[in-house]
Parts: structure tokens; sequence; C-alpha cells
């Protein structure tokens, strides 16, 4: 789950930028290990390039493309078993991602009036080396993102 602010102003020839602050919920479960869930609390800040072809006054179609930098706030491993204690404090450590992540993202918006549906994908660009005593592979993160917001001003 995304929540947050996006700006983006379109200059002359329909160029602009687009960018914003968001916070980013991760929430994954699983019943095959001793740690059942992991929540991820994460601030967004994307930098794209910025294209507008519009259609009308009220509708547009708009394309973007750039860099995607997370950095984690907080993450935990929850256990469900109460003899675990859960597990906070493991960014940076063997076996386990890095709090900063950098992804090259491209993306596509379609404003119909004050609204638009957005759909980005981000190919991570840093290798968290998370499985590193495991064998010589790279783990980045990939991200799919698919969502509605609301323009103050649909011009």
């Amino acid at each position: 789950m995304q929540a947050g602010l996006h700006f983006q102003p379109c200059f002359k020839f329909g160029l602009g930028l687009y960018t914003g602050l968001f916070y980013e919920l991760y929430v994954s479960t699983s019943k095959k290990y001793d740690y059942d869930m992991f929540i991820e609390h994460c601030a967004y800040v994307p930098v794209h390039l910025y294209y507008r072809i519009p259609f009308g006054r009220k509708v547009a179609l708009s394309v973007h493309g750039g860099l995607g930098f997370n950095y984690v706030i907080h993450g935990a491993f929850s256990a469900k078993d109460e003899d675990i204690e859960d597990y906070t404090d493991f960014y940076e450590e063997d076996g386990f991602p890095k709090k900063f992540n950098m992804a090259m993202e491209v993306g596509a918006g379609l404003r119909l009036g004050a609204f638009q549906l957005n759909f980005q994908y981000g190919k991570g660009l840093n290798d968290h080396k998370s499985y590193r005593s495991d064998g010589d592979f790279k783990t980045i993160q990939n991200k799919y993102t698919f969502g509605v917001s609301y323009m103050f001003s649909a011009e």
C-alpha cells in the first residue's frame, strides 16, 4: 500500500517533473516458517522526467521515467509461536536486505478529470546481497505499482 503526495509540474511542450513523497507499507505472510509475518514501513521519493499528451481539457495520457528511492523506516518479522522472539534489527546483517533501495522506473498515467489512473514498474539497481552465503547471485528488489490519484489541479 502506498499513500502520499504527487508533484507533477508540467512545463512547455508537455515536459515536466514527476516526483513526490510517499509512505509505503509492505506486508507478507507465510505459514511455512517460524516467522509467519513480515511488515516493512518505507519512505519513497520518485525523481522522473514526465511527458503529458493532452486529449482534451480534462483527459490526458502521461508517461514518466527516472529513478526511485526507497528507505526503510522500520521492518519486522513476527512469530506465530510465542516462544520465538519477534525480529526487528536485521537490516544490513548477513542474509538480510539493506535499508536503502534505488530503482530505475517507468510508468504511465491516464487522467480523467480530477482522477488519474497510474501504472509503474521499478527494476532494482542495487544488489542487497541477501543470500551471499548461498552462492554468487544477486538479490534486487523489483516492484509493480497500480494506483488511483486525486489531482488537486485538474488542468
